[in-house]
């Protein structure tokens, strides 16, 4: 055993699972996007707690492993748009566009079906049944281990 000014570094506690908004604020506080949504309308897509399970990451892995920086604010910044965005299309944050037809969010990589929505304050939230990312999650696997350039 190590004495306790050597001890291992400490794991963050587990991210809750109530509410998909939950996971959702606990990532945009991750890359530092939370006084951003301050300032103003936003509208932000929150995937269901399924959805976060199925990336090809631990939650608290992609919070806090320094090796998925690069997915970690990809998807973060593309789950929020400035205004409100009811339907219609408009850039994220992280600079692609995203649109929003009959129910479901088109990304540049996939769709997922609007479950709810609802305004609350400053933002609209729209929860969906699956994470978007900008590209494939596969292209950031890739790119850890160098196999893309």
């Amino acid at each position: 055993m190590l004495p306790a000014t050597l001890s291992e570094p400490r794991r963050p506690p587990a991210v809750p699972r109530r509410d998909p908004i939950d996971r959702t604020f606990h990532g945009l506080a991750a890359v530092g996007l939370l006084d951003d949504l301050r300032a103003g309308f936003h509208t932000i897509i929150a995937p269901v707690n399924s959805a976060f399970d199925a990336l090809p990451w631990a939650f608290e892995d992609l919070l806090y492993d320094p090796a998925l920086v690069e997915p970690r604010f990809d998807l973060f910044e593309y789950l929020v748009v400035r205004g409100d965005l009811p339907h219609g299309e408009r850039d994220t944050l992280e600079g692609s566009p995203v649109r929003i037809d009959r129910g479901i969010v088109h990304g540049r990589h996939g769709s997922a079906s609007i479950l709810r929505s609802y305004t609350d304050g400053a933002r609209r939230v729209h929860v969906v049944s699956a994470c978007i990312l900008p590209a494939s999650p596969q292209i950031y696997i890739d790119t850890a281990v160098g196999i893309c350039d």
